[in-house]
């Protein structure tokens, strides 16, 4: 099913519970972007970017317009690597949609047992070049042969997520998690400043749908999984907002970088967090066969 159909599915949205949010993405004028008035998630009107083929058909490394990033680990991934390490190690993990490879590197420079799985052929060619294990399709990777199964930044973009959640589960030993870390429609720059040129920015004709907490656990619900937990997380600090709000713009965190310490990131962090602000939500899906 769709993501529409399944958030009506699930109980999370009916069929008259959206309406216009916003007339249009940053790509693509002809997309507008719609808000459930009853779950709070966002989804634009039109879902055909998620075909795979969209990404299939991207041109060596085209998606990321740098040659060089498929060498390169950026700060998500080692934030990624150092959140999650404790949990991996010693376990055998895919990194579902891997993209450029960096938190695969990771894993390889501390001898993790980490597989990626990327369909985009000129970044998975060159994570093979690199010595990377990377494959094409989950029908190459054996059945309950995974301990955990990471999707950073991937859910979003799928046209059938729960579905695929399903098929993702076929492949965990017993026991065995799935990490989804996504961006959160609750995010503080919609929520509460309500900030047009954020809008312009962030919706995206490649972003499906923007999920709330509920909407993620019913999500992994749907697909037969035990919701460990869906948890806030807050990737920008304070000084990205300020710049947003004083020059309508990202890269803030960039530029005005000497604002930011790491006691007043924890504490902005922490304050949106209480008030379910953060930019981004994770949850851990656990397989569990019923009893």
């Amino acid at each position: 099913m769709t993501v529409r159909q399944d958030l009506i599915a699930g109980g999370i949205s009916t069929s008259d519970s959206f309406s216009l949010y916003h007339p249009r993405v940053r790509d693509c004028e002809q997309i507008r972007v719609l808000k459930c008035h009853k779950s709070g998630v966002f989804l634009l009107d039109d879902d055909s970017k998620g075909s795979e083929s969209v990404y299939i058909e991207k041109n060596g490394l085209d998606y990321w317009g740098d040659e060089e990033v498929p060498v390169k680990i950026f700060d998500d991934d080692i934030r990624r690597f150092d959140q999650f390490k404790q949990v991996i190690q010693g376990k055998k993990v895919l990194d579902f949609g891997c993209g450029a490879g960096g938190f695969l590197r990771l894993c390889r420079k501390n001898d993790f047992d980490c597989i990626g799985l990327e369909i985009q052929p000129g970044a998975r060619q060159a994570l093979c070049d690199a010595g990377l294990s990377c494959v094409e399709k989950l029908s190459e990777i054996e059945d309950e042969s995974l301990d955990f199964i990471m999707l950073f930044h991937v859910f979003e973009h799928l046209q059938e997520p729960v579905e695929m959640l399903r098929h993702l589960k076929m492949k965990l030993n017993e026991g065995g998690k799935i990490i989804v870390e996504v961006p959160q429609a609750n995010d503080v720059l919609l929520s509460l400043f309500d900030f047009e040129p954020f809008k312009d920015f962030t919706f995206w004709s490649e972003h499906l749908v923007l999920h709330t907490k509920s909407s993620l656990t019913k999500f992994g619900e749907l697909a037969g999984m035990l919701v460990e937990s869906v948890v806030g997380y807050q990737r920008y600090p304070l000084s990205n907002h300020l710049y947003w709000l004083c020059n309508r713009k990202p890269g803030g965190h960039e530029v005005w970088d000497f604002l930011d310490n790491s006691e007043l990131s924890a504490a902005w962090a922490k304050t949106l967090d209480s008030n379910d602000m953060t930019d981004t939500i994770i949850a851990t899906l656990l397989k569990q066969e019923l009893s």
